[in-house]
């Protein structure tokens, strides 16, 4: 169903995520592809609930069920490969991009976290919006996994 107003924006929902088409107005890294978003407008879509930000092209691709939904289908992901982080304080020498929001880490000292497992980077305040995937390789999920989409308009 097509969205016709921006007062009720077009909501997609993959794996538990809610997307919205969003304006970007920092530089920002996509948490699917690792791709740069850019463009002119709504370049991309965001979750409503876990703020996870992926390319429009991207998010239908999105394997990884949204933390924030208590209603994921747990056949999505074998719960064997559900594994949790290990996230340690990080200084970041470079700057670094959270792989969670796709946002410019900042800061001096300790700016974020980084999970001794995968190495994946994310801001303090993304930590709790990422869910149990460490070690779970998207692409080879993305080709296992059914695609779950629902577009509704809220």
């Amino acid at each position: 169903m097509p969205c016709t107003t921006s007062a009720n924006p077009c909501v997609h929902q993959i794996n538990g995520h809610k997307f919205v088409a969003t304006l970007l107005r920092q530089p920002t890294f996509c948490s699917h592809c690792n791709g740069f978003i850019f463009g002119i407008g709504k370049q991309g879509y965001q979750c409503q609930d876990c703020r996870m930000v992926v390319h429009k092209r991207c998010h239908q691709s999105v394997t990884i069920n949204c933390p924030t939904n208590d209603s994921n289908d747990s056949n999505d992901v074998d719960d064997h490969q559900q594994q949790p982080h290990h996230f340690q304080p990080k200084t970041f020498l470079k700057p670094t991009y959270c792989n969670h929001c796709g946002s410019l880490i900042y800061g001096c000292v300790n700016q974020g976290v980084r999970c001794n497992g995968c190495q994946m980077h994310i801001h303090h305040r993304c930590q709790k919006n990422v869910g149990a995937s460490c070690g779970i390789d998207q692409h080879q999920q993305q080709q296992r996994t059914p695609m779950v989409a629902n577009i509704s308009v809220a």
